[in-house]
């Protein structure tokens, strides 16, 4: 257990252990931490640029009001960690479980989300265009009122999901059926409604 220890700037870190850490208001560049462990670390506040954390271990970490620009978080564990009111700017978050995290008031601007795991998570609202969530479990996930323009779906679990009046023109959805999802009031272009009538077997001419 590291609880004090310091992180820096343009620094390597493989398989340290910083449980229990106060890192509040930690300010680092272009770090990379290669399976690290950050169980009930507090980053509050925190704001990290360029930074690359794979196979890391944030369960029940607080991260709430964070600040995470051009970062990857790769294979990274999330559990019940608390990310209220994060801001994740182009990120790469490929293959990361978000499992009973609090991730009430969460921005995403662009970036990589695919193969994660953001079961019952709510986006509600906001400007996801072009996010790639391919391969991602978004069952139950709220996407109601969001802008999904060329957001990507290919291949997603999306039972449950909630699309209500959201924009998903030029959102691509290859390999999902289309049929068994609820798009009440949702915009969709002429592509999509292919899909959409092909998902119910009709047959487009």
């Amino acid at each position: 257990m590291s609880q004090n220890r310091d992180i820096s700037s343009n620094a390597l870190y493989e398989y340290e252990d910083f449980t229990d850490g106060d890192f509040r208001f930690l300010e680092i560049e272009k770090s990379r931490f290669i399976g690290c462990g950050f169980k009930n670390v507090n980053l509050e506040e925190a704001l990290l640029k360029g930074c690359h954390f794979v196979d890391c271990n944030f369960q029940g970490a607080k991260l709430n009001m964070g600040s995470f620009k051009y970062c990857g978080f790769l294979n990274t564990n999330f559990r019940f960690a608390d990310l209220f009111g994060c801001e994740f700017v182009d990120c790469k978050m490929t293959g990361s479980i978000f499992a009973e995290t609090n991730m009430l008031g969460v921005t995403l601007k662009g970036g990589d989300w695919s193969y994660t795991n953001l079961k019952f998570i709510s986006l509600k609202g906001q400007d996801l265009s072009d996010i790639n969530f391919s391969m991602s479990d978004l069952t139950g996930s709220d996407f109601r009122k969001t802008i999904l323009s060329r957001a990507k779906f290919t291949g997603c679990q999306l039972s449950g999901i909630k699309l209500k009046d959201s924009d998903l023109r030029g959102a691509d959805f290859s390999g999902v059926n289309m049929a068994e999802l609820d798009l009440r009031d949702a915009v969709l272009d002429v592509a999509l409604c292919i899909q959409l009538a092909a998902s119910f077997g009709a047959k487009v001419e």
